[in-house]
């Protein structure tokens, strides 16, 4: 009989569902994502970083604001009995900028910690191999343990590293492999 993967139905909360976790204060905002600084060696080239990304964070919540008036005109009268919805507020920001928390320095941080500490961890189904290739040996459990892999949900991650003081760019962080050998 094939091992199959049954959702759980139990109704105890377990200690892991309801202990304090103070990740979770960083992560309950309205941002979409998280930019986590891991180098602290080139502040003028991270001031110039986070300038840029204010100004297009701006200007994108701008646009943001002036497409909701024209649907709001649009379509008056019921934008008017709605307007008091939680959705409709538009957040400050786009990206919650992060250096820390609680004392605890991002410098070095690899994506797979960044995940762990601000996402949680879902099994899934592997993705199949392509046919004719092999299953991965030895079993990784971010690409396929069993046939089940490790990834994750919850706010997507930018990390500035060292390569960002150079580039400019960030590294985006990915929660899950989309196809067999790839992982986060």
């Amino acid at each position: 009989m094939p091992n199959r993967v049954f959702p759980c139905s139990c109704s105890v909360q377990s200690d892991h569902e309801t202990d304090y976790d103070p990740f979770d204060e960083v992560t309950d905002c309205g941002e979409l994502g998280l930019l986590l600084r891991a180098d602290f060696s080139n502040d003028d080239a991270w001031d110039k970083f986070v300038s840029e990304l204010q100004v297009v964070e701006k200007e994108l919540l701008e646009s943001i604001m002036l497409e909701g008036a024209a649907t709001q005109d649009d379509n008056d009268v019921t934008m008017k009995e709605d307007s008091d919805s939680e959705s409709d507020v538009i957040p400050e920001h786009i990206i919650k900028i992060l250096t820390h928390v609680r004392d605890i320095s991002f410098d070095g941080i690899s994506n797979l910690t960044a995940l762990r500490l601000f996402n949680d961890v879902v099994i899934r189904l592997a993705p199949p191999p392509p046919p004719g290739t092999a299953r991965i040996n030895p079993r990784s459990r971010l690409i396929d343990w069993n046939k089940l892999q490790e990834t994750y949900t919850g706010k997507t991650i930018w990390i500035y590293d060292q390569r960002s003081n150079i580039d400019g760019s960030v590294r985006l962080v990915s929660p899950h492999g989309d196809v067999y050998g790839t992982a986060t």
